[in-house]
């Protein structure tokens, strides 16, 4: 992850070099909140958001290369063209691959944190996430006033609109 953020952050600089101002600053949201998803240690809400911001600005910016090779009468790279021109297109072509990059390592994350056995990711020690190592026991769920004598836990189905009704104020 530390990779495709140093990429994407380089590509940030780039971008408000060539002055894409507008593009450059919804980039550098995105990479903001996968630097922040790295300084929580991967909590997987951050990712989470960072993987959707990389698929949503990299589906952008592949119509914007695409609306680029549309229009130009030039070829993305040429050594006829001045040097500008070339790291312009560098920085075009490089930003939707960067941007994949994020959405592909989220969802390998994602999938990794769902297929943990207890379902919830924890920071051991080392910046990196694991499983719990044994699930806390947790107490049986309370299923009502069922009147079978173990005063409303266990393994009954739970039966809507029977027993008592309540008002308000009243005792």
């Amino acid at each position: 992850m530390l990779a495709v953020l140093i990429l994407q952050s380089v590509l940030v600089v780039l971008i408000m070099l060539l002055l894409d101002i507008m593009g450059g600053f919804i980039m550098l949201i995105m990479v903001a909140i996968g630097w922040y998803a790295w300084k929580e240690l991967m909590h997987i809400t951050f990712l989470s958001c960072w993987g959707m911001l990389c698929l949503i600005n990299g589906a952008f910016d592949c119509v914007r290369l695409v609306d680029l090779l549309v229009k130009t009468h030039m070829p993305l790279f040429s050594s006829s063209a001045p040097l500008m021109y070339n790291i312009n297109a560098a920085v075009q072509l490089a930003i939707p691959i960067a941007d994949f990059m994020g959405t592909a390592l989220t969802w390998s994350l994602y999938k990794d944190y769902e297929a943990q056995d207890a379902g919830q990711a924890f920071v051991v020690p080392g910046g990196r996430y694991g499983t719990l190592a044994e699930e806390a026991p947790r107490p049986a769920a309370r299923v009502g006033n069922n009147n079978d004598g173990d005063a409303g836990f266990g393994n009954a189905a739970p039966r809507p609109f029977e027993g008592q009704g309540h008002r308000l104020g009243s005792n």
